[in-house]
């Protein structure tokens, strides 16, 4: 029971609150690292997931034509091995997961039809398999996939409806598993390469266009488009990789061979906010969440990750591991827990995103600030867990004192 008033906090925090700078150690610490129980499971660490719950891993070439293993993101323990559950190839290409809801693509090749598939990770029973009404084959329907609250998006990156390798996206309904829509720009050209990408986050739908160079936006509950994205300078790498969060969108453009850069934009007014420079390959792949940006570095001699403040982007840390080239090649984030890939050496990674300390509650994070109070008192009125700073079940003058100890110590 809280026996503090915000007002009675606010008098005491007034003599106390001070500005520390930002802090460069590091901050992130591998949680656990992850190797498969199967015998043959090929290219484990392609793409990876997590809602803050669980963390999946995809390897598309595992003895039943890819598969996806499911784990415990905070003990690390594997859960269950969920086999192919389509009659394509390349299950597990590119995986995604919300409140327990696992989205699979199994892409295919050549001759085979791509598929989807939305597994319950709890028992990984199969939900809805998931068909485009007009599937073709070779259009690569499944890989990549992205799912939040109502709606799963599937970019289909080779759809020749208009044009040669022009590609596609579907949306289709969470609970019934019904295509709504299906998203193609106009004016595509061959080989544009659109689906490449896909993110959703709300009512946002955003699908990148690889070679076009375009990001397109859509309402997810009309299917009407929004607007578009495009480099500062444009770049027909431009849509390698998007992700979405509350605030910001993320547009990685990375090629091997080419510096290469991740763009960061304001979701409402969707103005671009800033670049982070890369070279080769940097922002493969990119996830961004409550404020927090992963980019992915591929093929950087044994692979490396890095973390940034969403917000001003600035570099909050980097990850480095006993990984190969391929680490970071997938990255994901939920709820500060950080997922990576690494398909060269069949492993991934569940990796914390601590804060610096108990204090460090708002964005931006590593700076502590009155907005790190200002979360703190509605935390500790509303009773929440993290305003229980020394972990006693009570919300009283100690955890008052324990976060103000906290404060002053800053993040060094």
């Amino acid at each position: 029971m809280s026996h503090f008033k915000s007002k009675d906090l606010l008098v005491s925090f007034l003599g106390f609150i001070s500005l520390c700078s930002l802090a460069n150690a590091q901050a992130t610490d591998v949680r656990h690292q992850l190797q498969p129980n199967q015998f043959f499971a090929l290219e484990f660490g392609t793409d990876v997931a997590t809602d803050g719950e669980y963390v999946v891993v995809g390897s598309p070439f595992s003895l039943s034509e890819g598969g996806v293993f499911v784990y415990d993101a905070q003990s690390g323990e594997e859960l269950r091995y969920i086999e192919n559950t389509t009659t394509s190839i390349r299950f597990g290409r590119a995986i995604d997961i919300h409140l327990g809801t696992v989205a699979v693509g199994a892409e295919g090749l050549g001759s085979f039809f791509g598929e989807a598939s939305l597994i319950d990770a709890n028992n990984g029973a199969l939900l809805h398999s998931l068909n485009p009404t007009d599937s073709m084959e070779g259009d690569r329907f499944g890989s990549s996939i992205a799912i939040d609250g109502d709606y799963v998006v599937v970019g289909a990156r080779n759809d020749d409806t208009h044009a040669t390798g022009a590609g596609s996206a579907y949306l289709f309904d969470r609970e019934t598993g019904q295509q709504l829509y299906k998203f193609e720009p106009t004016g595509s050209k061959a080989n544009d390469n659109y689906g490449w990408s896909v993110a959703i986050h709300g009512d946002l739908v955003g699908v990148g266009s690889r070679i076009g160079g375009v990001v397109y936006l859509y309402s997810a509950s009309s299917g009407s488009l929004i607007d578009t994205l495009q480099a500062p300078e444009p770049d027909n790498r431009f849509g390698n990789a998007l992700s979405i969060d509350t605030q910001y969108i993320a547009v990685a453009e990375a090629a091997l061979g080419f510096d290469s850069q991740v763009h960061v934009f304001s979701r409402d007014s969707l103005e671009h906010l800033y670049s982070i420079d890369g070279v080769s390959e940097f922002g493969n792949d990119i996830a961004i969440d409550d404020g927090v940006l992963v980019v992915g570095f591929f093929r950087r001699l044994d692979g490396l990750v890095y973390v940034y403040d969403a917000e001003s982007g600035q570099q909050l840390t980097q990850i480095m591991t006993a990984g190969t080239e391929s680490f970071g090649d997938a990255v994901a984030i939920r709820n500060r827990t950080i997922a990576v890939g690494d398909y060269l050496a069949d492993q991934a990674f569940i990796i914390d995103f601590n804060p610096c300390n108990p204090a460090d509650l708002a964005i931006p994070y590593y700076q502590l600030s009155f907005f790190d109070v200002s979360v703190f008192i509605g935390a500790f009125n509303a009773q929440e867990p993290r305003a229980d700073v020394n972990g006693d079940g009570e919300f009283d003058f100690f955890d008052v004192s324990a976060f103000l100890n906290a404060y002053q110590a800053g993040c060094s």
